[in-house]
């Protein structure tokens, strides 16, 4: 095969692959827009009077809900019932089905020996080759400036500027 078969049989792959893109994993449930029409000069046509097989022609498929994690819909809008069967779910996770109450039942309080407030860490005691790691120095306590709680106290006419001079 030569390079240029090759490159238009990749190139056939990927566009292949870019129309499916375009496709839903199966066919999804129609919007519907119902938009006003005007009736003063349009004969209305009575379903009441349309043939049996008419009706069965023009109904439509039953289609399973929209689900976002099974299909995949390349559009920017999903049918409407997909979300309208899984707002239940929403508020559930939001814990919005049970109504405010003033009373211990309505919150959950786990108890004190719950995994919550006790943790059961295990440690392997390592020995620490670096001896100097972790040590605290001791510093003496030495201060050279003696008169620091004379300097700063007043309330109105701090000068600390003033106060610094005779030290």
């Amino acid at each position: 095969m030569s390079t240029r078969e090759k490159a238009s049989v990749y190139k056939d792959e990927n566009s292949s692959r870019i129309y499916n893109r375009n496709l839903p994993t199966f066919t999804l449930e129609p919007y519907l827009s119902f938009a006003p029409m005007a009736t003063k000069y349009n004969k209305i046509d009575n379903p009441q009077m349309k043939r049996q097989s008419d009706l069965e022609a023009n109904s439509m498929e039953k289609r399973a809900s929209y689900n976002q994690r099974m299909a995949f819909n390349p559009g920017s809008r999903a049918p409407w019932k997909g979300y309208s069967e899984h707002v239940n779910d929403e508020s559930v996770l939001r814990n919005q089905v049970y109504a405010l109450q003033k009373c211990n039942q309505s919150q959950y309080v786990p108890s004190s020996k719950s995994d919550l407030y006790n943790y059961d860490l295990n440690v392997k005691q390592i020995h620490q080759t670096h001896p100097l790691l972790f040590k605290q120095e001791q510093f003496s306590e030495c201060n050279p400036n003696h008169n620091t709680n004379k300097i700063g106290n007043g309330l109105f006419m701090n000068h600390t500027r003033n106060q610094l001079r005779g030290i």
